[in-house]
């Protein structure tokens, strides 16, 4: 349990040190907002949480129009589904899905 909490602690401080380093970071803002939605979607761990808002100020509105496509065309994918799942199981993943889609727009400019 300790070591956990320590993981956590660190993977939290790392997101915070974003701030920073995304607003020096030397990158397109189209190409963080990609690097960002494929960190996203590979958060198996959450350690990617939180992510958006802390390199928001570095993808400009190009790279938030950029990251707002992704969203859109991954809101488009059917999701893959066995049919064999039970219903319960159906309705949770459709629910991560809308998770994982509504979160980070929340914060998006205009």
């Amino acid at each position: 349990m300790i070591a956990a909490v320590m993981w956590g602690d660190v993977f939290r401080r790392a997101i915070q040190a974003f701030d920073e380093i995304s607003t020096r970071a030397v990158i397109d803002p189209t190409v963080l907002a990609n690097r960002v939605w494929e960190a996203a979607c590979d958060n198996g761990y959450d350690e990617f949480d939180g992510i958006i808002e802390h390199v928001e100020p570095a993808l400009e509105p190009e790279g938030f129009g950029q990251f707002k496509l992704l969203v859109a065309s991954y809101a488009e994918t059917p999701l893959d589904l066995a049919e064999d799942d039970h219903e319960a199981l159906q309705f949770c993943v459709r629910c991560a899905a809308r998770q994982m889609i509504i979160t980070p727009i929340k914060r998006s400019p205009a």
